[in-house]
């Protein structure tokens, strides 16, 4: 009987739900930085990061979703995903990080719809949604020659 009493007073504790925290996020946005004329890469560019914008422009760090790490300069065509919430992102594009300096969100490298090779400009806005929670082959085309040979301080 005490058995009884004892598993009765413990059935509210064992049916408690329990608060695992935020969980992971599983919507997000996938593809390819593809760099060009790698031999025009300004020494000055320590990392590429990609941000997504959700308002444009962005009028807080608020509107912006940034990858946590940098891609990989030394592939021509490095994959990058950025975990992002349920939204849509006006911009997605490639930022860079000049060395010995702070990370600048207005040097953007390129973005998402604009294609160097063929002189073509479309802001392409990407969509995350409960039916297409990720996005893929959001490709950005990088051309390391539109950017200056030296950067003046």
């Amino acid at each position: 009987m005490k058995k009884i009493f004892i598993l009765i007073l413990l059935l509210p504790v064992l049916s408690c739900e329990i608060d695992h925290g935020l969980g992971t996020m599983d919507s997000r946005i996938t593809g390819k930085i593809i760099f060009i004329n790698p031999d025009k890469k300004p020494d000055y560019v320590e990392s590429v990061r990609i941000v997504a914008v959700a308002n444009y422009p962005p009028e807080s760090l608020g509107d912006l979703v940034i990858t946590n790490t940098s891609v990989n300069l030394s592939k021509e065509q490095p994959e990058y995903y950025i975990p992002a919430p349920l939204a849509t992102y006006h911009l997605v594009g490639a930022i860079f990080k000049e060395k010995g300096h702070n990370w600048d969100y207005g040097n953007l490298l390129s973005y998402y719809g604009f294609d160097p090779v063929n002189y073509k400009i479309d802001i392409i806005p990407i969509v995350l949604s409960k039916q297409h929670p990720i996005a893929y082959n959001i490709d950005i085309i990088c051309d390391w020659s539109l950017l200056p040979e030296k950067k003046e301080n």
